[in-house]
């Protein structure tokens, strides 16, 4: 039993502060680089789906313009579906330039992106894990085994989502 206790050393917390701050800044400049759609609902009769880098002065600068309330129903990186992609999905329900018609079906629709997309991020971090690990072999875990498991169920998962949502694959 290793009955050392570590001693807090100042330079130590200092080290990981600056660390964490500078993983925090660049995190922040990363995040002003994305392009976001989004989905805006205007007194539960139409939703405005739009394209911007920043979408809370996007919202603010919607809700000058119009009487009525209006709610960011959520917002997607454009890097994993395009404002295209989301407006094509929306077709039948469209109104006039970048507002459609709202209902229930449509909210259920929104609800099927934001769960694709948190698919797809999940997705890219197995990716990214896979990566990591790909020169060490064989594993005594079972690891290789489970991971093909999770690619299989992802395409079947990805095919379900791109049918219903009309998206090419």
């Amino acid at each position: 039993m290793n009955d050392s206790k570590e001693v807090f050393s100042w330079e130590k917390w200092n080290e990981n502060t600056v660390e964490k701050m500078i993983k925090e800044a660049l995190q922040k400049d990363k995040e002003k680089d994305i392009i976001w759609v989004y989905f805006i609902l205007c007194n539960d009769e139409f939703l405005k789906i739009g394209k911007s880098k920043n979408v809370k002065n996007r919202l603010n600068g919607i809700t000058t313009d119009n009487p009525y309330s209006l709610i960011l129903l959520g917002k997607v990186n454009e890097a994993i579906i395009s404002e295209v992609q989301t407006q094509k999905v929306f077709k039948q329900y469209h109104h006039k330039r970048e507002w459609y018609k709202y209902d229930h079906i449509v909210q259920d629709i929104i609800d099927d992106i934001l769960e694709y997309v948190s698919f797809m991020i999940y997705y890219q971090e197995y990716e990214s894990f896979m990566e990591a690990i790909e020169g060490f072999g064989q594993s005594p875990l079972g690891i290789w085994e489970e991971l093909e498991q999770f690619r299989y169920k992802f395409n079947q998962e990805h095919m379900k989502y791109s049918a219903k949502l009309g998206l090419e694959l």
